[in-house]
C-alpha cells in the first residue's frame, strides 16, 4: 500500500498510522491506570480514567469518518495479496521445473545457474510485496475492528417499521410473532336452528329407516302367535295318551292310573278292564 494508492483514494495513511499510535499509547494508560487505581483516590482514578476514554473516543470519531476509504483499501489489499501469492506459487513450479530440465539433461550447468538466479530474484521482490500487503491487511483489520467495537454493529434495516423507525422494546421482553391471518380463527357464534325442509327430509329418512325393524317384530309376534311349538304339541299329545290309558271306575266312575287293579275311591277291581283296555 504506497502513499500515492491511498492519496488517490482519499485516505491518508500517514494519518491513519498516526491515529493509531494514539489509540495504543491511551490504551497502554489505561490498562497502567486499572492496575494503580488502588494508589489513588477513587474519584482520582475516575478522572483520570474518563480524561482517556474521552480522547479515545475522538480518535475514533476521526477514523470513523474514514471508514469507507479504510474499508476500501482493505478489501483492494486483500485482492493483491491473493494475485501475490498465486504469482509466488507459479514461479517456484518454473524454478522446479528449471531444476528438473537440468536433471534430464536439457540444461547445462550454466544455463540452470542463469534461470534458477532470474527466478529467485523475482521470487524474492514477490515475497518482499506479499510481506508488504499482509502487514497492511493487518493493520487495516485491526483498525476496522476497533472502528465497529467502539461505535457497534450498524443498525439493520429489516428491523425498521412501515413508518421509518424500528419498534421500541424494553430489555428482557420477547415479542412472540403474530399469527398469519389465515391461522386467526373468528369467535364462533350461536346461529338459533330452524326447521327447514332439509330437516322434514331428514326426519322422513330417519322414519323409513325404523319401519323394517317394526316389520320385523311383527312378522315374529306372527310367527309365535300362528301356533303352539312342536314342543307344546308333543306335550298336550302325551297328555292326551296319558287320560286314554287312564280306566274309570266301573263302580263309582273315578278315574284310576293305567296300572292300578282296584279303584283308589271305592276299592271296586279294575282287573277286569285294565285287561281289556289292554286287549
Amino acid at each position: 500500500m504506497t502513499k500515492a494508492d491511498t492519496k488517490k483514494q482519499g485516505l491518508d495513511i500517514e494519518e491513519v498510522l498516526s491515529l493509531r499510535e494514539e489509540l495504543d499509547e491511551l490504551t497502554s494508560r489505561i490498562e497502567l491506570a486499572e492496575q494503580k487505581k488502588t494508589a489513588v483516590k477513587p474519584e482520582i482514578y475516575t478522572k483520570v480514567k474518563t480524561d482517556y476514554e474521552a480522547k479515545m473516543n475522538k480518535i475514533i470519531n476521526k477514523l470513523a469518518k474514514r471508514s469507507d476509504a479504510l474499508r476500501s483499501e482493505f478489501e483492494r489489499t486483500r485482492r493483491s495479496e491473493a494475485k501475490v501469492k498465486d504469482k509466488s506459487a507459479a514461479l517456484q513450479d518454473e524454478l522446479e521445473e528449471i531444476k528438473f530440465r537440468y536433471e534430464l539433461g536439457e540444461y547445462s550447468q550454466e544455463e540452470h545457474d542463469r534461470l534458477s538466479k532470474e527466478k529467485m530474484s523475482v521470487i524474492k521482490t514477490i515475497g518482499k510485496e506479499k510481506a508488504a500487503l499482509e502487514e497492511s491487511s493487518r493493520f487495516l483489520s485491526d483498525i476496522l475492528s476497533r472502528i465497529d467495537g467502539a461505535l457497534g454493529p450498524k443498525e439493520e434495516s429489516a428491523g425498521v417499521t412501515a413508518e421509518g423507525a424500528a419498534p421500541e422494546v424494553e430489555a428482557g421482553v420477547t415479542i412472540a410473532p403474530e399469527p398469519a391471518i389465515s391461522q386467526v380463527s373468528e369467535p364462533e357464534t350461536e346461529v338459533p336452528h330452524t326447521q327447514t325442509p332439509l330437516d322434514d327430509i331428514a326426519g322422513e329418512l330417519e322414519a323409513e329407516m325404523k319401519e323394517p325393524e317394526t316389520e320385523e317384530l311383527a312378522s315374529d309376534e306372527k310367527v309365535s302367535l300362528s301356533g303352539p311349538e312342536p314342543e307344546e304339541i308333543g306335550s298336550e299329545l302325551v297328555s292326551e295318551s296319558k287320560e286314554e290309558k287312564q280306566l274309570k271306575c266301573p263302580n263309582c266312575g273315578f278315574t284310576n292310573m293305567p296300572d292300578s287293579w282296584y279303584c283308589e275311591k271305592c276299592g271296586a277291581e279294575l282287573v277286569q278292564e285294565s285287561k281289556g283296555g289292554g286287549a
